[in-house]
Parts: C-alpha cells; sequence; structure tokens
C-alpha cells in the first residue's frame, strides 16, 4: 500500500496480463499474471525460463469483446 499526499494509505492495484510464453524447451504455457508493465511480466516469466510470446491487460481483453445480439425477429417481415 502506498500513502498518499495525507498519509492515508491506499491499495494502488497492479494491472493483469493474460500473457503466452514458451521456454527454450518448447513448452507453451499461458496463464494471468499481475505486474507493474509488461516489462516487469516478461521479466518475471524469464525468472521462469520462459519467454513472453503475447500478452494484454485484462482491460484491453475486455474492450476487443464485441456483444453478439441476435434479433430473430427483424428478419423478412414486410410492414406494407
Amino acid at each position: 500500500m502506498k500513502a498518499n499526499p495525507k498519509g492515508q494509505t491506499s491499495s494502488t492495484k497492479m494491472p493483469r496480463y493474460f500473457y503466452s510464453a514458451k521456454s527454450l524447451k518448447g513448452e507453451e504455457k499461458s496463464g494471468i499474471l499481475e505486474a507493474k508493465d509488461i516489462h516487469q511480466l516478461a521479466k518475471k516469466l524469464r525468472e521462469q525460463d520462459f519467454i513472453l510470446i503475447k500478452a494484454e491487460t485484462e482491460e484491453e481483453k475486455i474492450k476487443k469483446r464485441k456483444p453478439k445480439i441476435s434479433l430473430p425477429f427483424f428478419g423478412g417481415v414486410s410492414l406494407k
């Protein structure tokens, strides 16, 4: 927790990253890790002998989702 200018503590939440990584042996793994930024994420994975292949924050992943709306009653109905 960090202290703000008024001396109160507040928790600053690190972003969660969805990632894919690969080891030099060819092992693949994916998952979710918290990290300050993508550089820290890559460092955490290197410490486990994995190389970061792909990563996106939870927020980015949510933004990419497109709602799927199906309106079956809007097809082939004439108002005449």
